[in-house]
């Protein structure tokens, strides 16, 4: 009876080295191109969220057949003494017409139709990021409590 020998199967390190470098060779073209593509991505994100900014502003207007910053006073209180200031059911009350006049209320009234704050803040700006995860935050607790 004969006793056979099992192969074992190996590679040697000069054997490895082609595939290895056909691979960092194809990383190294590729990852350029997926920069390129995230910040086309960044792009696209800011033009869509100004595209939304519009239209609400645009949905605003076409109500009160004028954007806030050209109505009268007579005509902004009827715009924000029934609006909700929080989530406590609390509104503006009367007389705080004014409150148009500031850039930060405002949005007030088309906040409903921008859906989330994160739409305000840029993705395309680094220096923002960390703006742009606080006020999310901030958002998702005041829609918990």
């Amino acid at each position: 009876m004969k006793i056979r020998k099992r192969k074992t199967w190996a590679m040697t390190i000069v054997e490895l080295l082609p595939p290895i470098g056909i691979g960092f060779l194809s990383a190294s073209m590729l990852l350029p191109a997926l920069g390129k593509a995230k910040k086309r991505a960044g792009r696209v994100k800011c033009s869509s969220n100004l595209r939304q900014i519009t239209m609400a502003w645009t949905g605003f207007a076409s109500e009160t057949v004028e954007y806030p910053w050209m109505m009268t006073q007579r005509d902004l209180n009827a715009v924000y003494d029934d609006m909700p200031k929080g989530n406590n059911g609390a509104t503006w009350g009367r007389g705080v017409w004014w409150h148009a006049r500031n850039i930060e209320h405002m949005w007030s009234p088309v906040g409903p139709d921008l859906g989330t704050v994160r739409t305000l803040l840029s993705p395309c700006d680094p220096g923002t990021k960390a703006s742009n995860q606080e006020a999310y935050a901030r958002e998702i607790d005041t829609k918990r409590s």
